[in-house]
């Protein structure tokens, strides 16, 4: 038997003999007492048995004023009423008697196993999980042996099965990141050596050549630049710089851009001025995060159509930006994807020049600043987007203050 048996069964026998004992301690003590007031009451009961002219002496040295001694022979065993013998007397007292012993005994084995099959056959379970989590493997589950208990024990067991599931989706994600990285910069990689082999062979092209190089050392830098703020998201450091900012003052300036931007390429913007609304943010991270959503929108819509820009203040005291565009949306078994590093959508695969991380760094910003982005399918195609933050409560005199400035 392991030692958790006997970490069971020993204090258990231990406790069960000491309890045994003084029980029979305080019994016999009572048996004890007992006895000597039954002997007290049948030595006075003796006394009223003797002969009449005992009584009758004794009667007598009471009246004359003299002291009688009685002297009486050994009167026979008193008897009770029904005729018996009264008990002797206790001789001792029993510290360890055999049949106590061998009962507890027994009952402490019966019950130090199965507290000990209870207790370790989930723990015997959750250490070969963690055993083969060490050698890299998070597929088994803890909780699989135990499925029908619900005590602190399963509960420990289906916690660890929670975590080893997060763990898994995370070094799946790295896994996938790494793959993809070294997807992205292998292509223009590719590019600058066969640049570079184009050199050597013809020099009069030289010009243009460099040209080539640079654009792709642009874009690899880009990437970089890209992976870099992707990796300070993801670590949850909490956001410095806050500050206080009317939404007005970071959707304008955005919009004004993408309305530049897409008049080059025959599209529009549409961009309906917000209530009056406050947030605390990052006026950067954030800026950057609704460009990245706009910029996608733009680049997916048809040319002649327009990209819509709203902003509106819920009653639950939130913010919602909403971004529409008129492309051909996106396949649904795709919209929980959309906002994964390097996702590409399968109707895109091939028509575009970016990374796939533009999405993935806005929701980033997004969650940092305590909110909530989602996509969805339009009922006349296009993708909507959809923002939601939570509003910043202004007292009086910061009212005032924004009030003056404007």
């Amino acid at each position: 038997m392991g030692r958790l048996f006997w970490k069971f069964f020993i204090p258990i026998w231990i406790a069960q003999l000491i309890g045994t004992m003084s029980v029979m301690f305080i019994v016999e003590l009572t048996e004890s007492w007992l006895n000597r007031n039954r002997t007290v009451s049948e030595s006075i009961a003796h006394l009223d048995l003797l002969p009449d002219a005992t009584a009758t002496t004794i009667e007598s040295a009471k009246t004359d004023g003299k002291a009688y001694f009685l002297a009486a022979e050994q009167a026979a065993p008193v008897t009770t009423a029904a005729g018996l013998r009264p008990p002797p007397p206790p001789h001792g007292f029993k510290i360890l008697p055999f049949e106590p012993l061998v009962a507890h005994l027994l009952a402490s084995l019966i019950v130090a196993t199965f507290l000990t099959r209870y207790l370790s056959r989930p723990i015997r379970s959750l250490r070969s999980a963690f055993q083969e989590a060490a050698s890299g493997n998070l597929q088994p589950r803890a909780a699989a042996s135990i499925e029908q208990r619900s005590d602190e024990l399963a509960d420990l067991l289906r916690d660890y099965d929670k975590m080893a599931t997060q763990l898994r989706t995370v070094m799946d994600g790295q896994r996938q990141l790494l793959h993809d990285v070294s997807h992205e910069l292998r292509s223009p990689l590719a590019r600058m050596q066969a640049a570079m082999g184009l050199v050597r062979q013809q020099p009069e092209k030289i010009a243009h050549l460099l040209d080539r190089l640079d654009s792709e050392v642009l874009r690899i830098d880009r990437l970089i630049g890209e992976l870099l703020t992707l990796s300070r998201l993801d670590t949850n450091i909490p956001i410095n710089a806050r500050d206080t900012i009317e939404i007005g003052d970071i959707l304008a300036p955005v919009a004004d851009s993408a309305h530049f931007e897409a008049q080059v390429h025959g599209k529009y913007v549409h961009y309906s001025e917000p209530p009056a609304a406050f947030i605390l943010c990052n006026p950067d991270l954030l800026a950057r995060a609704l460009e990245n959503i706009v910029r996608n929108a733009i680049h997916h819509t048809p040319p002649g159509t327009t990209v819509q820009i709203a902003a509106t203040v819920e009653l639950t005291h939130a913010l919602r930006i909403s971004v529409k565009d008129n492309g051909n949306g996106i396949p649904a078994e795709e919209l929980d994807s959309v906002f994964q590093p390097f996702f590409r959508g399968s109707h895109t695969a091939g028509k575009t020049d970016g990374h796939g991380l533009g999405l993935a760094i806005s929701r980033r910003i997004i969650a940092a600043h305590g909110g909530s982005i989602s996509a969805s399918n339009l009922p006349d195609g296009g993708l909507h987007v959809e923002i939601s933050l939570p509003l910043q409560r202004l007292n009086s005199a910061e009212t005032q203050s924004h009030a003056s400035q404007i």
